[in-house]
């Protein structure tokens, strides 16, 4: 196949019409200047709107890891909580225990017998 040229009417013909005289369309460097314009703003503008769109995401990760550091913080508040009482029910206990004269001579006697 020939190469496309554009007539005097601009219609599109191909290199089989002999004879016919053809028009080229020539671009001076305002028009290849203004395109590589345009096509450096764009990716530009693509950089840009994917780095906020990261920025974003990276955001909201944040946030919701943070929000499961609290959550996971609380709850072990609460189970520290509940040892404390726990504990101190335990050594309530053990002082009680100490307090009692005969409670405190089977428990030193049991240990001795164990070793």
């Amino acid at each position: 196949m020939g190469k496309r040229k554009i007539d005097q009417n601009g219609q599109s013909k191909s290199d089989h019409g002999k004879g016919k005289i053809y028009v080229y369309a020539k671009r001076d460097l305002k028009e290849y200047f203004g395109e590589s314009i345009l096509i450096v703003f764009s990716v530009l503008l693509a950089l840009f709107l994917t780095e906020s769109i990261s920025k974003l995401h990276e955001k909201q990760k944040t946030n919701l890891l943070l929000k499961s550091i609290v959550t996971e913080l609380k709850s072990n508040k609460r189970a520290i909580q509940e040892m404390q009482v726990y504990n101190l029910k335990v050594l309530g206990k053990i002082d009680s225990a100490l307090i009692n004269e005969k409670f405190r001579k089977k428990i030193v006697s049991n240990n001795i017998e164990s070793y």
